[in-house]
């Protein structure tokens, strides 16, 4: 018989009968994620490049300018690249037998904060949970709060089956949304 410990209580695990909820460290997590995405974001919306030699005339330039004949009175307008940024992520989470309560409370956490990330940032995400079977957490259409953070699945390891699932996602996404970019990430031990 193995011996008792602490989340036998359910004292500290953030699994109250295998439903994970996220504690402040996650949600700590979860906006510094979505600060830096936005930062790397920030160059990309639309933008008018003023003092060119050739392009559009700026005309409140020109006007300013008494050195005109050196032609930099042009602009240069930029479309915003933000939907080209937008990103699809499939996350994978093992929940096999080997996978101890630290290491799924850990696996589920990253699952659930680069989730929160993505969403605030404009991206679409996805979570299965592996083991003999594969079950959806968290669907593209759905948000992080009403996603069903269970952990259900346990025994052998099956990765292919989630795997063929994320690639029919995939296409999927890029049907309806028009989203090119695709991550895949796998948690396990």
């Amino acid at each position: 018989m193995n011996s008792m410990n602490k989340y036998d209580f359910d004292e500290d695990s953030p699994f109250r009968g295998n439903i994970f909820t996220p504690d402040n460290q996650h949600l700590l997590m979860s906006r510094s994620l979505t600060s830096k995405l936005k930062f790397l974001k920030t160059d990309l919306g639309n933008k008018t490049i003023r003092r060119q030699k050739r392009g559009r005339i700026d005309l409140r330039s020109a006007m300013r300018n008494r050195d005109s004949y050196k032609l930099t009175d042009f602009k240069r307008y930029i479309p915003s690249r933000l939907n080209k940024t937008r990103i699809g992520v499939s996350i994978i989470i093992d929940s096999s037998g080997s996978m101890n309560d630290k290491q799924s409370n850990t696996a589920f956490g990253c699952a659930w904060s680069i989730s929160s990330a993505l969403e605030n940032t404009n991206s679409e995400t996805i979570v299965y949970e592996f083991a003999r079977n594969t079950r959806k957490i968290k669907d593209f259409n759905e948000t992080v709060a009403k996603a069903k953070w269970r952990k259900k699945c346990s025994g052998a390891t099956n990765v292919s089956e989630s795997l063929k699932y994320s690639f029919d996602d995939f296409k999927n996404l890029k049907l309806k949304k028009d989203i090119n970019n695709n991550l895949l990430i796998v948690l396990t031990d």
